[in-house]
């Protein structure tokens, strides 16, 4: 649904009906708290169904259309999903300075993100390290990029309006 033909892995058919299962059921104090009670199963079944997931299809291209489109791909992104919520609503719902400073730059670090990531994957895929180097420094180099960008953006008033939507008054 409203998918361009080449590229399948960008389904926004798929993505729109999550999101919107996301919205409607998903921020509902009830529903995250029954998740957060069952976090430990859920997290139980997530892992289980991705060490199988990898089982299955070790050494072939997951992001095939046919492995993506299929029940089993999508099942392992929907439970890792509700054990993902229920986990960090019970592990990770606290607030300290760094979560407030993310707080604040989370619309940032969101319209940010995927320029430094996407470079720094690009630069890196051009060396011999090896992939869990590359994915290491590019999560950090993707990471420290984004809040670099994100610092030099907010100081210039027209271009921050552009590119994050933010006005004068609103400088962070």
């Amino acid at each position: 649904m409203l998918n361009a033909p080449l590229i399948t892995v960008y389904r926004f058919g798929v993505y729109f009906t999550a999101f919107l299962l996301g919205y409607f059921l998903l921020s509902h104090e009830a529903v995250q708290l029954t998740l957060e009670n069952r976090r430990r199963p859920l997290l139980l079944a997530a892992l289980g169904m991705n060490v199988g997931f990898t089982v299955l299809y070790w050494g072939q291209n997951y992001t095939d259309y046919a492995i993506l489109k299929g029940f089993f791909a999508n099942a392992c992104a929907w439970v890792g999903t509700l054990a993902a919520i229920g986990c960090s609503r019970a592990w990770l719902d606290r607030e300290g300075r760094a979560s407030r400073w993310l707080v604040k730059h989370s619309w940032d670090i969101y319209v940010l993100h995927y320029l430094p990531l996407l470079i720094t994957a690009i630069l890196l895929s051009r060396t011999a390290l090896p992939p869990a180097a590359v994915y290491l420094f590019t999560a950090l180099g993707g990471g420290g990029g984004t809040l670099i960008l994100s610092e030099v953006i907010r100081r210039i008033p027209g271009f921050r309006s552009l590119v994050l939507g933010t006005g004068a008054s609103q400088k962070r």
